[in-house]
């Protein structure tokens, strides 16, 4: 192996154990500016940075260089509120929003629906409960014969496969994902205090934290109703835990 394959192999591996002592390094920044002291656990990382060179003047600059601001908000009393806000710093000026969701604002009340769904079970449930409302709504289901997306209501937004006697390929279900946090967004810069409702499978569960939360949606604005996959969740119970009745490990 040449000395240019070695490198291009270990670059992630370089990559990650970078961005991990950036993330050391910023705790310990971050403890110093809180408490005007560190832990013990910090001192130790020190002491192991140092002894592989790594506690050098890059590492001195970081933790020199933070700052930390704490912001608290009172209860809020009354309807949602938002404000767009800016941090100067030298030259920088960073803009952020700040909203603050409704004393209100119950499980069942959000503003827009989501509803992301791959088996059959979880596609017909997620469709009974879209007619329970009369919120604009964004439709995803993968097996495109469950439904008719002609026969939806005109509030909702369906996407399913192209070839309504397939499933949505790889390829649709990647565009899909990107249009739905594209519209989430949007929604987010024109609504910023709305309420999301996410109707999703359990097997895909992680798509409130990779739309919403990953997005900048305080998780409080979320509301996550999770749904059987149906076949698929107790093919991979049994798989986990063997005999359901026993849950006697396979």
């Amino acid at each position: 192996m040449t000395r240019e394959q070695y490198d291009e192999l270990s670059a992630p591996l370089v990559r990650v154990l970078l961005d991990m002592e950036d993330d050391i390094l910023r705790e310990i920044a971050a403890q110093l500016s809180r408490d005007g002291d560190i832990s013990d656990t910090s001192k130790w990382r020190i002491r192991q940075l140092a002894r592989a060179g790594r506690f050098d003047k890059r590492a001195a600059a970081i933790i020199a260089g933070y700052s930390e601001v704490e912001l608290s908000l009172d209860e809020n009393p009354g309807a949602a509120r938002s404000a767009q806000l800016a941090f100067a710093c030298g030259d920088a000026i960073v803009p952020f929003r700040l909203s603050q969701g409704a004393l209100s604002a119950g499980y069942d009340s959000p503003d827009y629906y989501f509803y992301v769904t791959f088996g059959t079970m979880p596609t017909l449930y997620a469709g009974i409960h879209l007619l329970s409302h009369d919120k604009p709504s964004y439709v995803f289901y993968s097996r495109s014969r469950t439904f008719d997306p002609a026969e939806f209501p005109g509030r909702a937004e369906v996407t399913t496969a192209a070839d309504r006697t397939a499933d949505a390929t790889q390829a649709e279900m990647e565009a899909m994902a990107r249009e739905m946090k594209r519209r989430i967004l949007e929604i987010n810069s024109a609504d910023p205090t709305a309420v999301f409702g996410l109707y999703v499978d359990d097997l895909r569960c992680r798509i409130g934290y990779d739309w919403f939360v990953a997005q900048g949606i305080d998780s409080a604005r979320v509301k996550v109703s999770m749904l059987s996959d149906g076949t698929g969740t107790y093919n991979n119970f049994y798989n986990y835990f063997g005999d359901a009745a026993t849950a006697e490990q396979n």
